[in-house]
């Protein structure tokens, strides 16, 4: 129904200099997707 406007919405938030970027990552030999702008861990601080 709303796929095709669904995908380029999710395209539009995830270009290159967008705010959700997406990179690829190296986590323990495994190549995962996480977002550019994100903070390096969601632990909180003491």
């Amino acid at each position: 129904m709303y796929y095709k406007e669904l995908k380029e919405a999710a395209a539009m938030l995830t270009a290159p200099g967008a705010p959700f970027e997406i990179e690829h990552i190296a986590v323990r030999g495994q190549i995962l997707r996480a977002y550019k702008n994100a903070p390096p861990t969601s632990a909180p601080s003491s």
